[in-house]
């Protein structure tokens, strides 16, 4: 609406608010930032703080501009900017959430070199099902149904290969249930 109109801005309160806006965020930001990599939550309140920080930002220029110009349309020019960069950045936040609440197969594991480690391993002769999903963007659940050989049917065969999916592919939650027979059927 205000494209091509005139209108009257106060700079004054413009540059305040935004200043004190700038403050605020950035000290959210600093609390946020030491745990944005643990939560699609957290990621996501931090990246409405980062547009915030945008905003008061690019209201302290445009409020700098307007005081020593009077050129009023730059408010429009660098809220539009700020817009599509918010809008850029919520993709990412988006399709990591679609991915968690999917059940999606996590990305930083590969599905194909998953089932080769496990096929590769010792004493699996098969691999009758296999499930990985994320259940936030940091944690990995894993179940498995695997047959053996009878000589690894033991806990320590289970704990081992716990350990090993944890430090190589950084799975946390793992349920593995061990079969004595084919099922027939390798995923």
């Amino acid at each position: 609406e205000r494209y091509g109109q005139t209108y009257k801005i106060q700079t004054d309160v413009m540059l305040s608010v935004a200043f004190l806006g700038l403050i605020v965020n950035f000290l959210s930001f600093k609390i946020l930032h030491k745990n944005h990599n643990h939560s699609v939550n957290v990621r996501s309140a931090m990246f409405h703080v980062i547009g915030d920080i945008l905003g008061s930002v690019g209201a302290l220029v445009a409020g700098a501009i307007i005081y020593f110009t009077g050129y009023n349309t730059i408010d429009l020019w660098i809220s539009g900017f700020i817009t599509l960069l918010i809008l850029f950045g919520a993709t990412k936040i988006l399709s990591d959430s679609i991915k968690i609440i999917l059940d999606a197969y996590p990305q930083a594991v590969d599905q194909s070199t998953l089932q080769g480690f496990l096929l590769s391993h010792p004493g699996v002769e098969e691999i009758c099902d296999l499930h990985v999903w994320g259940i936030n963007s940091k944690d990995s659940i894993l179940t498995a149904h695997l047959v053996v050989n009878s000589e690894n049917q033991k806990p320590q065969f289970v704990t081992l290969l716990n350990q090993l999916l944890k430090e190589k592919f950084g799975i946390d939650h793992i349920t593995i249930q061990l079969e004595e027979h084919s099922c027939g059927i390798s995923h």
